[in-house]
């Protein structure tokens, strides 16, 4: 349900349900200001797929990309898959790394109709490319290598599939927002 008050397919796991090495993986997380408990909580209840998706999705956080790009790309990503967590989550971190209020609300757009740079405008194209087609077409692909280095380039349709599996994640477990939430009002028509 996009938008409304979700009730979890899997109900978020009490840390003391859990044994001592499913409490030690939740406490070895920085959970500091992210208000993703529900999704880890969630998440450890496979520990085996929680000990390397955490440090990958965290390295990807934290990756070659510029962090204004990196969240284009996320918002982008959770308006097409209608992720209304994963969208509530990023439209703050967006907002922290110098998105305003309505370059957030263009990226539900189609990617014409806003005034973005030529790598923002690229990188939007890219992910809904991938989206649609799971490739990035030549004259996107121009645009991006005059942009980003190789290892940038590399990282960008990894972090694209990141975060479709986050929102697949997100949006089939119906994880509860467990926070205010930033309505994501879906677009129908995307390029």
């Amino acid at each position: 349900m996009i938008g409304g008050e979700m009730t979890p397919r899997i109900d978020p796991v009490k840390i003391e349900e859990l044994d001592g090495d499913g409490q030690a993986l939740l406490l070895s997380i920085d959970n500091q200001g992210t208000g993703a408990d529900n999704v880890f909580r969630t998440l450890v209840r496979n520990k085996g797929l929680f000990r390397y998706f955490i440090p990958y999705g965290g390295k990807l956080l934290k990756g070659k990309l510029p962090p204004r790009l990196r969240e284009l790309l996320i918002l982008r990503i959770a308006h097409l898959c209608e992720s209304p967590y994963e969208w509530n989550q990023h439209v703050k971190i967006a907002t922290s790394v110098g998105l305003n209020p309505a370059e957030i609300e263009a990226i539900r757009l189609d990617t014409k109709v806003w005034n973005w740079s030529d790598i923002e405008l690229a990188v939007l194209n890219a992910v809904d490319q991938l989206h649609l087609t799971a490739n990035i077409q030549s004259d996107v692909w121009q645009v991006l290598t005059q942009h980003l280095d190789e290892a940038q380039l590399v990282e960008l349709p990894l972090l694209v599939g990141h975060f479709h599996g986050v929102a697949y994640f997100l949006n089939a477990l119906e994880i509860e927002i467990e926070n205010e939430v930033v309505p994501i009002n879906p677009v129908s028509s995307a390029t």
